[in-house]
C-alpha cells in the first residue's frame, strides 16, 4: 500500500487538508498527518484544532511515497520558512515521489525548486509571487511527479488525482463514485 504524508503547519486551510486524508483513506492509502509543531496539536487558518498523527519529528523519507503541501496562507508562510520542510521536497524531488500542492502551497514548491521546470497552478493573483515553472490557469496539473490545484472548491479533484497517479484511474474512479462526484444538485 502507498504511504503519503500531509504537512500540517498552524494556519493550515482545514478543507484543503482534510479532504485529502479523508478521501485517501476512503481510496486505500495511508496518510499520515504530521505536524510542524513539537506537540501533535495543530491549528488552522479557521481555527480549527487537529490533532495530528505524529509531528516531522518522527518523520523518515523512506515510509512515504507522496508528500502533500495545504494551503493556508500563515501555514504555507510557516512551511515555507521552514528548511527541513524545503530539504524534504527536494529529496522528494530528486526521487521522483509525488509531490502535491494545492491554494498558496505551490509558494512552497517554488522556495524548495520542485517547480522550476514543471506546469502548475495557484490560488488566483499569487502565480505572480513564483519565481519559476510554468503556470497555467487550471483547476488540477500534474506535471511530472508533481500535482498542483487552485485553490479550496478542487480539493476533491487533488485527492481523485493523487489517488489516480498512486493506484490508478480505476481506484479514482471508484472514489468520485463514492462521493457523488457524479450527481447532478
Amino acid at each position: 500500500m502507498k504511504k503519503i504524508c500531509i504537512v500540517l503547519a498552524d494556519g493550515f486551510e482545514e478543507i484543503e487538508a482534510l479532504t485529502q486524508v479523508d478521501y485517501l483513506r476512503r481510496a486505500g492509502l495511508e496518510i499520515d498527518m504530521l505536524t510542524t509543531n513539537k506537540s501533535k496539536e495543530v491549528v488552522g487558518a479557521h481555527n480549527i484544532k487537529v490533532l495530528a498523527d505524529n509531528t516531522m519529528e518522527s518523520f523518515d523519507e523512506n515510509q512515504y511515497d507522496a508528500i502533500i503541501i495545504p494551503g493556508g496562507s500563515t501555514g504555507v508562510e510557516n512551511l515555507i520558512n521552514n528548511e527541513k520542510i524545503l530539504k524534504i521536497l527536494k529529496k522528494f524531488k530528486d526521487d521522483k515521489k509525488l509531490i502535491a500542492a494545492i491554494c498558496a502551497g505551490p509558494l512552497v514548491l517554488d522556495k524548495a525548486g520542485v517547480i522550476k521546470d514543471e506546469t502548475f497552478t495557484i490560488f488566483p493573483g499569487l502565480e505572480e509571487e513564483i519565481e519559476s515553472g510554468n503556470h497555467i490557469n487550471a483547476g488540477v496539473v500534474t506535471s511530472g511527479n508533481i500535482i498542483t490545484a487552485k485553490g479550496v472548491s478542487f480539493a476533491p479533484h487533488l485527492a481523485y488525482s493523487i489517488t489516480s497517479y498512486l493506484i490508478d484511474s480505476k481506484a479514482s474512479e471508484r472514489l468520485q463514485e463514492e462521493t457523488l462526484y457524479f450527481i447532478e444538485i
